[in-house]
């Protein structure tokens, strides 16, 4: 159902190139008691990636703060029978033949796993994108996802329903090529638009329609959202060039798409776009960071008072509602996941949205907000259609700044 994206990027960027006016500010909240926490047992640090509505959780886990040696993770929710507050076990998920690490990077409702395997680096003097694209079945099976022809490594991003994955694979030169790999394991090219070079996908629905964005041959070439049919038709969301830039993240059955864009190169907003293309604006500096089966979208937006911005749920009718927070003594707050019914869950924080400084937070359809964890650092960054809440526990010590375990926080 869910995958990771990088959130606080995406917050950062939108807040750096909004120029906008800002909205009236949002009163600070009063949080009020929340559901039962519980950690997501693991060997060391961990964090998640995905959750489904049956309460798989996966994500992945590593000893000390060493990435490069992490283990891809699944936690079975559903039949919690361990007390309040202690952890639930966790089933490590094997890397392919021949590698040792693993990561998972998201899990769809009938538990298919997709991630990524590696050997060691000292042993294969491997990069951060020399990594196999992986595909783990129900039972932990993995299979390894081709990568196309004329490349050799792979990541996937999103599995939908029916178990068709979209992710990216690399040539030797690290060039983005956009991927749909089917339930047998077919991979079929999702080329980019014409005039351009790389292709890099984000989300795929339940039909196989897929949304990401396209550019050319340099890394810093403007991108260009797109969506591609199920059989790997590549359409413009911005036929007209009315953009500069711009990027798609998010696509519902309904195939209402959530992206960023900007004119000029400066000014970003929100942008959803209907099942027609037609797009509507979220208003210059806003940015969404989710969209839910109904076409709501959360993310945040810009205020005088919280120098980050404040987190904000979006309404298909053009309609917009601060949600409740920052909480006293956090500077800002954004939302970063919605469900089928409107509830929310994101962060507040202070200084830059680094993780060592953040407060997790849900919010109810109607903007309550809920201090998740009470005196103490956590972020919420994934919530099913039950209200299951998946993110990490934070603890600072002498040696490590922010030591995060992975948990769920149960209704």
């Amino acid at each position: 159902m869910s995958s990771r994206t990088s959130r606080t990027t995406a917050v950062a960027l939108a807040v750096v190139l909004g120029l906008g006016a800002a909205p009236a500010a949002v009163a600070d909240t009063a949080p009020a008691a929340g559901p039962t926490v519980y950690g997501l047992d693991s060997k060391g640090y961990s964090d998640v990636t995905g959750i489904n509505n049956s309460g798989v959780v996966v994500g992945y886990a590593y000893p000390q703060s060493w990435e490069v040696q992490s283990t891809a993770m699944r936690w079975d929710t559903a039949n919690i029978t361990t007390t309040a507050g202690t952890s639930i076990p966790g089933t490590a998920l094997a890397p392919l033949p021949g590698d040792r690490f693993d990561e998972a990077m998201g899990v769809n409702e009938a538990g298919t796993v997709i991630g990524i395997s590696w050997p060691s680096p000292t042993d294969c003097g491997c990069s951060a994108q020399q990594k196999h694209a992986v595909r783990w079945a129900a039972d932990g099976k993995p299979t390894a996802l081709a990568p196309l022809p004329g490349d050799a490594y792979g990541r996937p991003v999103a599995v939908n329903a029916g178990g068709t994955a979209v992710g990216y694979t690399l040539s030797d030169a690290g060039q983005e090529h956009a991927v749909a790999w089917q339930p047998d394991g077919t991979p079929v090219a999702l080329k980019p638009l014409p005039g351009d070079v790389r292709s890099v996908p984000s989300a795929v629905n339940s039909s196989g329609m897929a949304v990401g964005y396209s550019q050319g041959a340099a890394f810093d070439s403007p991108k260009h959202a797109i969506v591609w049919g199920p059989d790997g038709t590549a359409t413009a969301l911005d036929p007209a060039g009315d953009y500069v830039v711009s990027t798609a993240s998010r696509i519902n059955d309904a195939g209402t798409v959530l992206g960023q864009a900007s004119p000029d190169g400066e000014a970003s907003r929100g942008v959803v776009w209907d099942a027609d293309g037609n797009p509507r604006e979220l208003g210059v500096g806003r940015w969404g960071t989710a969209l839910n089966a109904a076409g709501v979208v959360v993310g945040g937006e810009p205020d005088p008072v919280h120098s980050g911005g404040h987190a904000v749920r979006f309404d298909p009718d053009g309609t917009s509602t601060p949600l409740g927070g920052p909480l006293a003594d956090y500077e800002s707050s954004v939302a970063v996941a919605v469900n089928s019914a409107g509830a929310a869950v994101g962060y507040s924080f202070y200084g830059g949205p680094s993780r060592g400084n953040q407060a997790a937070l849900s919010w109810t359809p109607g903007g309550a907000v809920t201090n998740l964890r009470p005196g103490d650092f956590a972020a919420a960054s994934l919530v099913n259609d039950a209200g299951l809440v998946a993110g990490v526990l934070i603890s600072h010590n002498e040696i490590h700044f922010a030591l995060h375990s992975a948990a769920v926080w149960k209704p």
